[in-house]
């Protein structure tokens, strides 16, 4: 049976940088979260039977956050929707590979972002395409593997024609 939420004794301030850029009842209500999932991590964390101490720490991140949006009143719908919407705009589908076309237009936005800035929506797409693009040169695929033959039976032949000479 889940532990009984203990109220909270304090409230947080909320810091001055917070308040200058947000409203402050969205400013209240942040810092009510930052509570909320403070409280659920604890509960959930202690609840934890993990012997992993990463695996612990991930599933209790994800039962309190989870828990959290439950308490601000969002069903379980609600809650799956934001979560599958967020990871939609995150994560970057595998399938599509690392080309020219990409390579161009990431090097198209940074030199927008250098000239003139970049819109949200541009910041967004250039950090997808380098994360992308850094997948791409983390793997095999992006290892010249043809010139590297190319260039050691070339090498062999070299050597050999040193030996016959000699």
């Amino acid at each position: 049976m889940p532990e009984k939420k203990q109220p909270v004794k304090e409230q947080r301030e909320t810091s001055p940088s917070v308040r200058a850029t947000v409203s402050s009842e969205l400013a209240e209500l942040a810092s009510k979260f930052a509570v909320g999932m403070e409280m659920n991590f604890i509960s959930s964390v202690s609840a934890s039977t993990s012997e992993d101490v990463m695996d612990a720490f991930r599933e209790s991140m994800m039962s309190s956050f989870i828990l959290t949006m439950r308490d601000t009143g969002a069903s379980s719908a609600e809650v799956a929707f934001l979560i599958k919407r967020a990871l939609d705009s995150i994560l970057v589908p595998d399938e599509e590979p690392w080309d020219d076309a990409n390579n161009d237009r990431r090097v198209e936005l940074i030199d927008l972002s250098i000239q003139q800035g970049l819109t949200a929506d541009e910041s967004f797409e250039l950090a997808q395409l380098t994360q992308r693009m850094r997948k791409h040169v983390d793997t095999e695929s992006a290892i010249p593997m043809a010139g590297a033959r190319k260039l050691h039976e070339h090498l062999l032949r070299l050597e050999k024609t040193r030996r016959e000479q000699d």
